[in-house]
C-alpha cells in the first residue's frame, strides 16, 4: 500500500514539475527578447487591500526576477486609515509605486 501512495506521489510531482518546466520555456520562446520587464498592476479593495498586497510581493517574488520589476497599487477606493498601512508597507519597498487612479 506504502509503494503505491507513494508511486503516486512521486509520479503527481513529476508530472507538475515537468508541466512548469513547459511553461517556462513555451514563455521564453514567446517572450519578445528585447522587451523590458513587466509592471504588475493591483486595483486594491478597501476589505482586503493588504492580502492584495502581500499576495503581490509574494507573486513577484517568485516570479523570475528579469519579467516583473515592480508594481503599481490603484489606491482610489482605499480609505484613509487602509491608505495609510498601505503607503507604510510600500514605503519599505521600492518596487512599489503607488497610484490614485489608473485609467
Amino acid at each position: 500500500m506504502w509503494l503505491v501512495l507513494s508511486v503516486c506521489f512521486v509520479t503527481f510531482t513529476a508530472i507538475l514539475g515537468i508541466t512548469e518546466i513547459l511553461r517556462r520555456f513555451w514563455l521564453f520562446i514567446m517572450r519578445p527578447k528585447d522587451t523590458p520587464p513587466l509592471v504588475l498592476i493591483v486595483n486594491l479593495k478597501e476589505e482586503i487591500a493588504v492580502q492584495q498586497l502581500r499576495y503581490a510581493l509574494e507573486f513577484l517574488s517568485w516570479e523570475r526576477k528579469g519579467d516583473f520589476s515592480s508594481a503599481v497599487l490603484n489606491t482610489a477606493s482605499l480609505s484613509e486609515k487602509t491608505y495609510k498601512e498601505i503607503e507604510k508597507i510600500a514605503n519599505s519597498r521600492n518596487d512599489i509605486i503607488l497610484c490614485e487612479d489608473l485609467k
